[in-house]
């Protein structure tokens, strides 16, 4: 979010407030944030407070544009006028940042629980036993000091890893808990490259959020989370989160980039083959009979002696039939196939049962972190491959897939599909085959090098004694994979598709002192994209690390953007 006053304030405040100024309020339903004790609305004549989106400053009487509760004009007319207040404002922000993250519904059920456990008879009775003169702390002083020291301890780690990134991604979630009253809660996490290229994620905050989820709110928090941990906002390069309208808005104004998930994105254009009429009615039908399973112990001990009946496999034979959740992905994919695998059996018991017949139908992701590069090959896959049309295809089967395609493609736009572009150019296992304009896509890679290069800094070069480059990268040959996993989908993708571009010139060497910043970056990207393609399961980020010094400038744009996941 732009973080710059409003045009109406760039002439500084006015006089301070005299003390026969009307008393200013905060609004009706304020907000958590500290800022508001330094602006407020003057009462109507009714008594009433009117929030018109221009709170007036309580130091300086100087209106301030604040619309939809957004609090970042007002935090910078404090930082640039007032900076005294400023500074109480952010220890304060601070303290109440650690006190909130301690003392959350969460972890207190944690200290009531360690309260629980060391001061049950049966654990003091075992500690007498394995050491009788060990004196067993009580459950307050585990739940006040000893996990407060454990968190400290380990905050201070992370903080120490946290410093050796330059460029951030970050993903956020809002979320309830599934026990309890449904307390609503938000986590937050962020990714980067360490200085040794190595992709790192640290969970930062999963804290109690019991403020309306509004755009503004998000933003906020978000804002103080990054600045207890000293991330600065425009150092992250990309947010990604749900396609909530809330989530969108709060960060598509951000200094860096909004991505929607692409693994909810997919979730969501899979549903909307689910409200075709034809696969909603197969569904509907294939969920009743898992009810009706789970409801009755007999249909579950006659399903198991079918299983052992039919011969199938000991792993086939214990597996029970599921029912899908709609707040979890891929369920409804889990609970059909499992149907499938098991149809045999669950036709057999209910055939056998007059009063349940009418219920059988008469027709019915392992990678730990995958960076966004791998997100451009992967769609146009689904795109060329997976979604198209083919002549053996019913016209159900054509409706899904149209239904996906269109759903998919309207949600990314222009600015995410140039994002997801240039990330898969700087892959080395894909450079330039997936780009839909390869010029495009150098000159958006030569814009983003260029804002590195300081006017007066000396033309980067190779460390002192730095190997020549290893142009087949760090290939270890060719590895059998899955289809199932990423590395097999992306060696299947990678293989079948059209050759690459062999028009690049090659250029030999390390880059001349005499020329231009612009025409080494342009060598840099040539040189780069007449080399071999690493092969689809080798580890890009490793590349990057044997190579930034024969390719400093575009390696300076790898690292801030390989960090986004492609999640």
């Amino acid at each position: 979010m732009a973080d710059s006053e409003p045009e109406a304030d760039t002439a500084g405040p006015v006089d301070l407030v005299s003390p026969t100024s009307p008393p200013l309020y905060s609004p009706a339903k304020r907000l958590r944030s500290f800022v508001w004790e330094f602006f407020g609305y003057p009462k109507q004549q009714d008594g009433t407070i009117e929030d018109d989106g221009e709170p007036t400053c309580k130091l300086c009487n100087k209106k301030i544009v604040a619309r939809s509760a957004n609090t970042s004009n007002m935090m910078s007319h404090l930082r640039e006028w007032h900076k005294k207040e400023y500074a109480q404002l952010k220890s304060k922000q601070e303290a109440d940042r650690a006190t909130r993250s301690r003392m959350s519904a969460s972890q207190t059920k944690i200290q009531e629980s360690f309260a629980k456990v060391v001061e049950q008879p049966g654990f003091l009775a075992l500690m007498k036993k394995v050491a009788p003169h060990y004196n067993v702390p009580s459950g307050v002083h585990f739940g006040n000091k000893e996990i407060e020291k454990m968190y400290n301890e380990l905050r201070a780690t992370v903080q120490e890893k946290v410093s050796d990134g330059v460029w951030f991604a970050a993903t956020t979630d809002l979320w309830t808990s599934s026990c309890g009253g449904g307390e609503p809660y938000v986590s937050f996490t962020i990714h980067y490259l360490s200085s040794e290229w190595k992709l790192m994620a640290h969970s930062l905050e999963t804290m109690y959020f019991p403020e309306d989820h509004t755009h503004a709110n998000i933003i906020e928090m978000v804002e103080n989370l990054l600045n207890a941990w000293n991330i600065k906002m425009e150092n992250i390069v990309c947010f990604t989160t749900d396609s909530g309208s809330n989530m969108k808005k709060a960060f598509e104004e951000s200094p860096g980039e909004w991505l929607s998930c692409f693994g909810h994105n997919l979730n969501l254009a899979i549903n909307k083959t689910m409200k075709i009429r034809r696969v909603e009615d197969a569904v509907r039908s294939c969920r009743k009979v898992v009810e009706a399973f789970s409801r009755s112990w007999k249909k579950k001990r006659e399903f198991k002696q079918k299983q052992k009946d039919l011969g199938g496999t000991t792993s086939q034979c214990s597996h029970s039939l599921i029912h899908d959740v709609v707040t979890r992905w891929g369920s409804t994919f889990e609970m059909l196939s499992r149907f499938l695998e098991q149809k045999e059996a669950v036709s057999s018991v209910l055939t056998a049962d007059r009063n349940s017949r009418h219920l059988m139908p008469n027709a019915l992701a392992s990678e730990k972190r995958v960076i966004i590069s791998a997100l451009k090959p992967v769609m146009d896959h689904i795109a060329t491959e997976i979604l198209l049309d083919c002549d053996e295809d019913s016209a159900l089967t054509k409706q899904m897939k149209l239904a996906i395609k269109d759903d998919l493609e309207a949600r990314y736009s222009e600015n995410h599909l140039r994002i997801m572009d240039l990330c898969c150019f700087l892959d080395p296992r894909f450079q330039a085959r997936f780009s839909a304009n390869v010029e495009d896509t150098k000159r958006i890679c030569i814009e983003e090098a260029m804002k590195f290069i300081h006017p007066t800094a000396a033309p980067p070069g190779p460390a002192p004694g730095e190997a020549p480059m290893d142009t087949a990268g760090s290939s270890s040959g060719e590895r059998r994979a899955s289809m199932k996993t990423l590395s097999g989908i992306l060696k299947h993708i990678t293989t079948t598709r059209a050759t690459r571009q062999d028009d690049n010139p090659a250029a030999g060497g390390f880059m001349p002192a005499s020329q231009s910043p612009e025409q080494r970056v342009t060598m840099e990207i040539n040189l780069y994209m007449s080399l071999q393609p690493l092969n689809a399961d080798d580890d890009p980020l490793e590349w990057w690390n044997s190579n930034k010094n024969q390719f400093p400038l575009l390696a300076n744009v790898a690292k801030k953007f390989l960090c986004v996941p492609a999640i």
